[in-house]
């Protein structure tokens, strides 16, 4: 996909110096920042700057994946930036050695990515975009780059006139009051039985799975019929665990993919692919048909060319290292969404969430200088930004009702406070609206970019009205 967006958009790749560390005046190593950039639609000098963002994916998977900023850059004159996140990408502060220890990884964190993003929105005005010094500087992210957009604006705006959030799971923490930990999970089963998948039939899948892992015949057939590797054999009723856990994630990624339209995620993934894979749970009558009806879903997500013949799931030899996600999971990015189990979800029981059992899951990081007495931060986005933001402004939070996370974003309706914006786009799975727009769009997500284009418009207006 990334190949893909290179082909339509062009850019150029460039490089600013930035501090390893912005808050210490001890720490003087810096590091170069890239970012992206076209100008090819700048005419006037007060032309908008639409700045994306940086997030875990990269800058050259932003370009294809937030194709709503290129549809409307030509309106609205824009220059157009996308950043890489410190620690993803080509930004890794020590290179090959950025993952190797605490010493190394520890400069990874929100604080110092938007710190980042401040420098360079000050460094494009002042000297790459000299002709753009009074342009107001537009906010755009989706996901994990949603909520840093959103925070972004928070924490700078005296550098930012406004952001569009798209999908972002701001209130997704455990000191958030009233949070539903366990929507996240009820939403995947919502979103299945709607596409398709029989309740029952999803419950009795699982279940099925569990009961043939008991015997060395059920075992047998469960590793043919789902292809498994030699790396990663069901040889005895606990590994059985390890594939239903990869089944959950491949739900999760079949909603991520579910646009009404072709769509490159892991490869090319059909339209409305959960619609196909709960074909086989609607059909299914025995045990064995209730076993393997998930595989027609791991196929479409694992298997887009339809050449591979085997499926490796677990066993991988990189399991235990740590990279730039995992250790924001492990410090700042700590979701509080656990399961209930059966009989609401097929899933092993979580619920309520459980902070010592989850910073658990990270010991296998200790020899690296994890310390989860001290790194383990649950509580410290919603003491950083804040959850309702009272004295915030120009922010569109905007979520799709179909969509997993929607329970975490900062508002589940269509709603407002001052200039914060919440907008649902109805059958919407996450970042529909900040995609490109496709033939085959719903008439709610263009309803839904319609308000977001005229809130930039507002935005834009009123930043040329404030005094330089």
């Amino acid at each position: 996909m990334i190949e893909d967006a290179k082909k339509k958009h062009s850019y150029t790749e460039e490089y600013l110096e930035v501090p390893i560390d912005h808050f210490s005046y001890i720490e003087t190593r810096t590091f170069k920042l890239r970012y992206l950039v076209n100008t090819q639609y700048v005419k006037t000098n007060d032309a908008p700057i639409f700045f994306c963002v940086g997030e875990e994916g990269g800058a050259e998977y932003d370009v294809s994946q937030l194709g709503f900023i290129w549809d409307i850059a030509p309106e609205f004159n824009a220059a157009l930036i996308y950043v890489d996140h410190r620690y993803f990408g080509k930004s890794l502060p020590f290179g090959d050695d950025s993952f190797s220890n605490i010493s190394m990884i520890g400069y990874l964190s929100t604080e110092q990515a938007l710190a980042d993003n401040a420098l360079l929105i000050v460094h494009l005005k002042e000297k790459r975009l000299q002709n753009l010094k009074k342009s107001p500087v537009i906010l755009f992210g989706y996901s994990y780059g949603g909520m840093m957009a959103a925070w972004m604006r928070i924490k700078y705006p005296h550098l930012t006139a406004g952001a569009i959030a798209s999908s972002a799971p701001v209130r997704y923490f455990d000191n958030v009051p009233n949070l539903n930990q366990h929507s996240y999970v009820d939403n995947i089963m919502k979103i299945f039985v709607k596409n398709g998948c029989p309740f029952n039939s999803i419950m009795g899948s699982f279940d099925a799975i569990r009961k043939m892992a008991n015997t060395p015949n059920g075992r047998k057939y469960l590793n043919e019929q789902y292809h498994l590797s030699p790396l990663s054999q069901i040889n005895n009723p606990s590994d059985a665990e390890n594939l239903l856990s990869e089944l959950q994630n491949v739900m999760f990624y079949l909603i991520l993919s579910n646009y009404p339209y072709p769509a490159k995620y892991f490869g090319s993934i059909p339209a409305y692919p959960i619609k196909i894979a709960c074909k086989p749970f609607a059909s299914a009558k025995t045990q064995e048909q209730l076993a393997i009806a998930p595989f027609i879903g791991m196929n479409i997500l694992y298997n887009t060319t339809g050449e591979e013949k085997d499926f490796q799931l677990w066993n991988f030899t990189d399991d235990g290292k740590i990279y730039g996600w995992t250790f924001l999971e492990a410090t700042q990015l700590v979701f509080a969404f656990c399961s209930r189990g059966p009989p609401f979800d097929p899933f092993n029981k979580t619920c309520p969430f459980n902070e010592t059992f989850d910073a658990s899951s990270y010991d296998s990081y200790n020899s690296i200088g994890y310390n989860k007495d001290s790194m383990y931060r649950p509580h410290w986005l919603m003491n950083e930004y804040g959850y309702e933001y009272p004295t915030a402004s120009n922010i569109v939070f905007s979520n799709g009702d179909a969509d997993l996370w929607l329970d975490g974003g900062w508002r589940n309706i269509n709603t407002n406070i001052g200039s914060i914006y919440s907008l649902i786009v109805k059958d919407g799975t996450h970042g529909y609206d900040i995609r490109e727009a496709n033939p085959l769009d719903t008439q709610s997500v263009k309803d839904v970019r319609n308000q977001e284009k005229q809130h930039i418009r507002n935005w834009i207006h009123q930043a040329k009205l404030q005094p330089i």
